[in-house]
């Protein structure tokens, strides 16, 4: 009987992690791990690389020794590292040299395994595929992974993320952000975009400032990377523009605007063209060009119908009120407030009721109306903390400091006026009656 011989498989190095023979030492379980691998952003765990590998989640802990072997092996050849997880456990992830490898020959093990040739009816090979179609190829399979990914973000999410109105931060909704990260890596634009709204993130990253991220997202799922229906197109740029400007990029800002208007004009779609007019008002407004902020605000308000949009003619309301204070037409800017602060109590918004009502006292007190101001200000602040608007922070800052000017005493007495019982609607119905 011939003497058996084992040969041990060599540790392999970071320079020979670019040569396509690694590859060739890795059984099909072994591949399926280190392609799985390679599309994720984090240390992963055992059962989210099994799941991405094999399309599905282990059903029998008799098939986990398996992979677990399997992946330990890998270990044990330099090719995947293990590193802590946020939350105790173990994660995976390749090296780095050789992610890079893998991810740009994703299907190569497999054309070599099955041959780009296929054999004719006489036995001679034909030509060879084509490079461009086994590029295509590979990008289909590398889009079908990430949703393979954005699905296990799915079900991670539905397990440890709060409900939307529930968001206290942004770790509240990583995995959920990573979902749509991948659905839009895999080709699926419409969708992200879809539950980007339908999750509140958006919402949820602007009140957390998460700017940069937002802009991330939505630059993933337009031209010339993605694709949306034409309406969300304009939509999403008109985001991205109020985003440039909050970052000072006003360049990008102006391109942003301009992109949103000329697809929503194209379409006829007034509404969304009035969001962006008012958008880009706002914008202009702080940059203090008033006349044209004016402009826009009026041509925005023209092209809406309140009683059918009331969410943008409060908006557009309330930004023509600001827009009057900055100009120094007190009076209509506290018509303006009124009129908004009018709507948003029928719609019951207490958060927005809060933002009015710190506006109009902030207001009162610039024209030295302190007693009046303060009796709008204080429940202001009540009612933002109870909602935990981070705006309160600036109230409660302004606050402290007309203490400061005032004197403590002198304070006092006027906190106690404006707290009196009833004193809140008496001053706004006085207001309502002079302006």
């Amino acid at each position: 009987m011939a003497k058996k011989v084992w040969v041990s498989l060599p540790l392999i190095t970071a320079a020979d992690v670019k040569d396509e023979a690694v590859v060739s030492f890795l059984n099909p379980v072994q591949m399926s791990l280190v392609r799985a691998l390679c599309l994720f952003r984090e240390a992963a765990p055992m059962h989210g690389v099994i799941e991405v590998a094999t399309g599905e989640r282990v059903r029998q802990e008799a098939d986990l020794p398996v992979f677990e072997q399997e992946m330990k092996n890998l270990v044990a050849l330099g090719l995947i590292e293990q590193n802590g997880r946020y939350d105790g456990s173990t994660g995976y992830c390749l090296h780095p040299l050789f992610a890079t490898y893998l991810f740009g020959h994703y299907l190569d093990s497999e054309q070599r395994r099955s041959s780009s040739y296929q054999a004719s009816s006489l036995g001679v090979a034909d030509q060879a595929a084509p490079l461009h179609l086994n590029q295509e190829a590979r990008r289909v399979a590398i889009a079908a992974g990430h949703i393979r990914l954005a699905e296990y973000y799915k079900n991670v999410a539905q397990q440890v993320c709060p409900a939307p109105r529930q968001y206290t931060n942004p770790n509240d909704v990583t995995p959920l952000l990573t979902m749509l990260e991948h659905l839009s890596l895999g080709w699926h634009w419409q969708d992200a975009y879809d539950q980007l709204c339908a999750l509140e993130l958006d919402e949820a990253l602007l009140r957390w400032e998460m700017w940069h991220t937002l802009i991330r997202l939505y630059e993933m799922l337009l031209p010339p990377s993605g694709s949306l229906k034409r309406r969300d197109e304009g939509l999403v740029c008109s985001a991205l523009g109020i985003l440039y400007g909050r970052l000072g990029d006003f360049e990008q800002c102006r391109t942003y605007f301009t992109s949103a208007l000329a697809i929503q004009r194209d379409m006829g779609d007034q509404q969304s063209e009035a969001l962006t007019l008012t958008n880009q008002g706002e914008f202009l407004r702080t940059l203090g060009d008033l006349e044209q902020a004016r402009q826009n605000f009026a041509q925005a308000y023209s092209l809406i119908q309140p009683q059918t949009n009331p969410e943008l003619a409060y908006v557009l309301t309330h930004n023509m009120a600001l827009l009057a204070q900055q100009q120094g037409n007190f009076r209509q800017s506290l018509r303006s407030f009124l009129q908004a602060l009018q709507m948003v109590r029928q719609s019951q918004d207490k958060g927005r009721e809060g933002m009015i009502l710190t506006n109009i006292g902030l207001l009162l007190c610039e024209q030295q109306r302190y007693q009046e101001g303060l009796s709008l200000l204080f429940p202001a602040l009540q009612m933002r903390n109870a909602i935990h608007d981070s705006g309160t922070e600036t109230l409660v800052a302004f606050l402290s400091k007309l203490e400061q000017r005032m004197g403590n005493e002198t304070f006092a007495h006027l906190r106690q006026a404006a707290q009196t019982s009833g004193q809140q609607e008496q001053v706004l119905q006085t207001l309502a009656t002079s302006s």
